[in-house]
């Protein structure tokens, strides 16, 4: 029932933000913003620390987990805790949807591997013309969607994995 109130402003979300698809290489994106959960924080890190040594501007956003530990400070990084910064509903605070959507990237990069719906939200609120991630739901998203068959136990995905396949494929796609 809870996630029925999210579920319908994220619809309602992405319903205005269709629009044309805007495909970028890596070359031409100059501007990240980097969604990922706690549970992947340093594989995310060894993503953003790639990206900067690419010469990318980075910034990211953190999901906390009510259960997981909050022991994350980074500059470059801003922590949303659940039940802290997000409401019953899951949606994210009013403060959290302003400081997140003042600025504008190139790309925003989803780097989750669950469907958190926080994170969907935050995604569609962010001001970019690209947006990238893993295929989870018949959601429109992401401009980029990479369907990523993770359903074998012995070699789980991980967010490291889905990393180097989104740098994979924004090195090999050309921007028209």
């Amino acid at each position: 029932m809870l996630d029925f109130v999210i579920n319908r402003k994220i619809k309602k979300l992405a319903a205005h933000k269709k629009g044309k698809k805007h495909f970028q290489d890596l070359n031409a994106i100059r501007s990240v913003f980097v969604l990922f959960e706690s549970s992947g924080y340093s594989e995310a890190e060894w993503f953003i620390n790639h990206l900067e040594k690419l010469g990318k501007n980075v910034s990211a956003c953190g999901y906390v987990g009510k259960n997981d530990p909050d022991t994350y400070s980074q500059p470059f990084c801003r922590m949303i805790k659940d039940k802290i910064d997000v409401d019953r509903w899951k949606m994210p605070s009013e403060s959290i949807i302003r400081e997140l959507s003042a600025g504008s990237y190139d790309a925003v990069i989803d780097l989750t591997l669950e469907n958190n719906k926080t994170i969907q939200y935050l995604l569609l609120t962010v001001d970019s013309p690209f947006k990238v991630g893993l295929r989870k739901n018949d959601a429109p998203l992401y401009d980029m969607t990479l369907s990523i068959n993770h359903e074998d136990k012995d070699n789980p995905l991980t967010v490291r994995y889905l990393g180097e396949q989104i740098l994979y494929y924004l090195q090999t796609i050309h921007s028209v």
